[in-house]
């Protein structure tokens, strides 16, 4: 077992803590060791969130299961982490226990974790948050849930300290492939005060990590995650879609009733409400200008409400970041957001038959961005004359469909029936296309 010692430094001198037991410490299992990993997720391992705790409703063909699991987590790689807490020295059984939770929530499907986090977010933090907007975070959080990868959790057992015959069977378990972590708790009663420590017990440090080696000339190729769901987070569909340029800046757009708050903070020094899109990660896209540090959009929104008000808030943020039109992430994405689009509504029925309009006039005289316009109008039920809206180009765009299944004709049919011309480069005749700044005269 590793040896760990804790002194109390004073001028001249270093006196040894007395190592004690969470138990005589007063502390309880529930009320105050998984309390503090919940508000410290970084002790089951960097970028875990905490999705769930004390989940009990597990259901087979033979009915209803009881078993309670302490802590439910999402890692950044998409892979649940499971943590069974002990508040001292574990049981010499506590591994086939955190094994039998592995077994129940590797059914787990994107929906129904998403709904076991809205709940929870309800519960701890009081937000009325959707089970789309929980999916979102989550995909968001690890680059898009993948049911497979969720099949394959980590376990982490937490306690006091860990009988010789846990240690056996993990360190075996882990040369199986199972992926197993044991997290010691220490407590030391100082002269004033009480001190927790939190230390790995395994896996123990590779010698790779103490030692320097020149490079190989055949680096391993890093991991790349499969990932089967068709609608992953926003970040990482901008990503791939290299919608937005290196480099660029973003603003946050504060919602809902912190807004005036955060916007007054923001207001002392702007630097804090900017952060810069980097390209090539679909997680921590985002560098804040206050310590150029990385951050995903959600994760950056959360740390600067709460340091602009002390709250501690579960953001899909997404929405909280915008470009310098006010597109925010998730428009850009295609993803529903807080925009009123009644402009773009009222606009688009004063397109008349015999006229044509781009997407980016559309944006320049609402004040949005081409590409959030057009994902509007593609999955909006309301948009009227959307066969009237044609590319940069003047060309109809190739993926357009009609809301009506009836409809056979193509778009440039139903647009030549109207007298739009169209020339043999196949644009359409750019004297019957409506502006940005007509547009704008008809809204006025």
């Amino acid at each position: 077992m590793r040896r760990e010692m804790v002194f109390t430094a004073h001028p001249g001198r270093a006196d040894l803590a007395r190592p004690i037991t969470l138990a005589e410490a007063g502390l309880k299992e529930r009320s105050d060791l998984q309390e503090w990993i919940r508000a410290n997720p970084e002790i089951l391992g960097p970028g875990v969130r905490i999705v769930t705790y004390e989940f009990d409703r597990w259901v087979s063909g033979a009915g209803l299961h009881g078993d309670r699991l302490d802590l439910l987590g999402l890692g950044e790689d998409g892979r649940l982490v499971l943590a069974e807490l002990k508040r001292d020295a574990a049981p010499e059984t506590v591994e086939m226990q955190a094994i039998k939770y592995a077994a129940y929530a590797s059914r787990f499907s994107p929906e129904t974790l998403a709904a076991c986090h809205s709940d929870y977010l309800r519960k701890t933090v009081d937000l009325a948050v959707t089970e789309e907007e929980a999916l979102a975070q989550l995909d968001e959080h690890c680059g898009g849930l993948d049911a497979d990868v969720l099949s394959r959790p980590r376990v982490i057992l937490v306690a006091g300290s860990f009988p010789a015959s846990v240690t056996a069977s993990v360190v075996w378990l882990c040369a199986q492939g199972l992926d197993m972590t044991l997290v010691q708790i220490g407590a030391y009663q100082c002269e004033t005060d009480l001190v927790i420590t939190v230390s790995q017990l395994w896996p123990l440090p590779e010698v790779d990590e103490f030692t320097v080696s020149p490079i190989s000339a055949a680096m391993k190729p890093s991991a790349v995650r499969a990932r089967t769901r068709s609608t992953l987070n926003a970040v990482a569909i901008l990503v791939d879609s290299g919608a937005i340029a290196d480099g660029t800046e973003l603003h946050l757009a504060p919602g809902g009733p912190q807004a005036g708050e955060v916007e007054a903070w923001i207001a002392a020094q702007p630097d804090q409400g900017k952060a810069i899109w980097r390209t090539g990660e679909k997680v921590s896209a985002l560098e804040w200008l206050i310590d150029g540090e990385r951050y995903s959009a959600s994760g950056l929104a959360e740390h600067i409400v709460q340091q602009a008000t002390g709250a501690r808030l579960s953001l899909t943020g997404p929405q909280w970041w915008a470009l310098d039109d006010g597109t925010t992430l998730s428009e850009l994405a295609g993803f529903p957001s807080r925009r009123d689009w009644t402009p773009l509504h009222e606009l688009l029925s004063k397109v008349q038959e015999g006229e044509w309009t781009t997407y980016g006039d559309l944006a320049s005289a609402i004040g949005s961005h081409p590409i959030a316009v057009g994902q509007h109008i593609s999955r909006c039920e309301v948009c009227s004359n959307a066969w009237r809206v044609l590319g940069a180009d003047g060309r109809p765009r190739p993926n357009f469909a009609w809301t009506d299944p009836t409809e056979t004709r193509s778009c440039r049919q139903v647009l030549e029936d109207e007298r739009i011309g169209f020339g043999t480069s196949g644009a359409a005749d750019p004297a019957q296309r409506i502006s940005g700044d007509q547009l704008r005269a008809r809204m006025a």
